[in-house]
C-alpha cells in the first residue's frame, strides 16, 4: 500500500510507501526540496471508491479508473481514428 502526500509548497503529489511519521528524516519534495506535509486524503478516496473503478478487458491492469484512457470501455468517446494512428503507426488498413 502506498500514501500520498502533497508538498506544501508547490502541491505536487508523491507515493511514500510508507507513513510520513514512520521516517527519522521528513521526506521531501521531487520537484522543489520542500517538506511533503499533508496527505492528499482526496486522492486516497477517489482511487479506492468502487463506483470509480473499472474492470474492462482494454487496458491490461485491472482495476483502473474509469475512462481513464481513451481505450477505457467506460469513456464517453473512445479511441479516434488518430489515437489508432498513434498507437498502430500509420500502416493500418
Amino acid at each position: 500500500m502506498s500514501y500520498l502526500y502533497r508538498c506544501n509548497h508547490c502541491s505536487t503529489r508523491r507515493a511514500l510507501p510508507r507513513l510520513h511519521t514512520d521516517y527519522i528524516r521528513p521526506p521531501k519534495c521531487n520537484s522543489c526540496g520542500g517538506l511533503l506535509t499533508y496527505r492528499d486524503v482526496w486522492q486516497e478516496k477517489k482511487n479506492k471508491d468502487p463506483e470509480n473503478l473499472c474492470y474492462c478487458d482494454q487496458l491490461p491492469f485491472k482495476p483502473h479508473r474509469k475512462a481513464s484512457t481513451v481505450w477505457c470501455e467506460a469513456h464517453p468517446i473512445g479511441p479516434t481514428e488518430l489515437d489508432y494512428i498513434k498507437r498502430h503507426g500509420d500502416n493500418m488498413s
